[in-house]
């Protein structure tokens, strides 16, 4: 629930940054910078949802470049039935 709220927070504030992005001068133009902090925003919010998915047993993976994350539940069963 608290991630579910952290997620829907930094989500709205990336949109208010591209939004307002467009109301500054200058006008209609998206700085660099403000397409930075928002993904950094929504990255933030996707990485606060990691713990629940992961109590629900869903499996995670976050790449970028060449980091990458993954939250697996060792007793889902993959796609061809064995564990």
């Amino acid at each position: 629930m608290k991630s579910s709220v952290l997620f829907a927070i930094t989500t709205l504030f990336a949109i208010a940054l591209f939004v307002g992005g467009f109301f500054v001068p200058p006008m209609g133009v998206i700085d660099g910078s403000v397409l930075k902090a928002g993904g950094i925003l929504l990255g933030f919010g996707s990485v606060a949802q990691v713990p629940e998915l992961a109590r629900r047993g869903t499996d995670v993976k976050f790449q970028h470049g060449q980091t990458s994350l993954s939250v697996n539940n060792p007793d889902k069963e993959d796609n061809n039935g064995t564990n």
